[in-house]
């Protein structure tokens, strides 16, 4: 749910590089914020980026790590924020702390769409290795990431304030706006202690579409995401305060320890511009037309106690675009609520995209368990 009343252009520079290519002498170096993603070649070791990121002079904390595994032959995309105290082994036990808490969790039961047991997951050398990383809220010159990543994919996107951002020509075409067959099927949550992760709490969904080809309605671009807020809202009935740690890293990402998603392209998503009082916690889908229909997918979050024990939720669906159409992250997710007539627009009342399965306002109790069909 980021990026929410606010006008916003994604202005993406894509390099990818070789070592046996010369940097482009065109590229200049960026005086303001901006937010790099790097596609590694080939997965690399946790000291192999600690080098790396030495040599970039800047902040861990403003990085988040893929790495990527299976579980019970499902593929898992699980994502790491760094910390300035992170070093190979806190690396290491946050995976595995983090993974063992997911394949410790029984199944979610969602009515007669349930999935075989998750299986475990092979502790070999490459479960640790880096696929992708996310800088954000850097100030850095481009010449010298695509110097230190130079065998790598490096995509940057800066925000900038644009009164009119027109969408690219064919990429953001619907091609029949009154289907509803993108709304999952069934949709299930669990919020609670973990007791696998002592002193922490989390947050399992699953979901699940019985409709082929859910997403064919739309163009190839189209991204899911299942936003699950938290009230913070000192008008709750329940006052202020969230039961997940509701902080957030200097990216605008959530303070998590560890979340892992089997949604395909998944992303963490950052609480950029998301009002105060709505605490999302969401793993996206920045390519939704890759879903399968009878195919279970989860999320599954680990943070911290939060300064509340009971609280109030809400689950919100959205329907999105990237845009560009071939950067697949988070700053390149925009909600279908944003563009009427081909234009980025604000607040817009009544466009299609957005979905409340449990009902408007916060009508989830927290913690607890539950279920929704469509």
């Amino acid at each position: 749910m980021k990026k929410f009343l606010m006008i916003i252009a994604i202005s993406a520079m894509i390099t990818s590089c070789s070592k046996d290519e010369d940097l482009s002498q065109e590229q200049s170096a960026v005086d303001t914020e901006s937010n790099f993603q790097v596609l590694f070649e080939k997965p690399i070791s946790y000291s192999e980026l600690e080098s790396q990121i030495n040599q970039l002079g800047i902040s861990k904390s403003s990085i988040v790590v893929t790495h990527n595994f299976s579980l019970g032959g499902t593929p898992f995309r699980g994502f790491v924020p760094l910390t300035e105290n992170s070093n190979q082994i806190t690396f290491n036990e946050t995976i595995n702390k983090g993974i063992s808490g997911l394949e410790s969790e029984p199944e979610i039961q969602i009515g007669k769409y349930v999935s075989k047991s998750s299986g475990s997951v092979s502790r070999s050398q490459e479960l640790y290795n880096i696929s992708e990383m996310m800088i954000t809220n850097v100030s850095l010159d481009e010449n010298k990431v695509n110097e230190i990543f130079s065998s790598s994919k490096v995509i940057r996107s800066e925000k900038q304030s644009i009164p009119d951002v027109r969408r690219e020509s064919n990429n953001f075409s619907q091609r029949n706006g009154s289907s509803d067959s993108w709304i999952p099927d069934a949709y299930g949550y669990r919020i609670k202690e973990s007791t696998s992760y002592p002193g922490k709490r989390y947050l399992l969904t699953a979901m699940i579409w019985i409709t082929n080809d859910p997403f064919g309605e739309w163009s190839d671009n189209v991204t899911f995401e299942p936003d699950f807020n938290l009230n913070n809202s000192s008008n709750s009935s329940l006052g202020p305060g969230t039961y997940l740690d509701d902080s957030e890293y200097i990216n605008g990402v959530p303070n998590v320890h560890y979340a892992a998603s089997s949604l395909p392209r998944a992303y963490l998503d950052t609480r950029d511009t998301d009002p105060n009082h709505i605490k999302t916690f969401t793993i996206g889908c920045a390519d939704a037309a890759e879903i399968k229909s009878f195919k279970q997918y989860k999320n599954y979050i680990v943070t911290d106690e939060g300064n509340a024990d009971q609280d109030n939720a809400q689950v919100v669906f959205q329907r999105g675009q990237r845009w560009p159409a071939n950067v697949y992250n988070t700053w390149s997710v925009f909600n279908d609520d944003f563009y009427v007539s081909g234009v980025l627009v604000v607040d817009i009342d009544n466009v299609v995209p957005s979905v409340r399965p449990f009902g408007s306002g916060w009508p989830i109790s927290v913690p607890g368990t539950d279920t929704w069909y469509k």
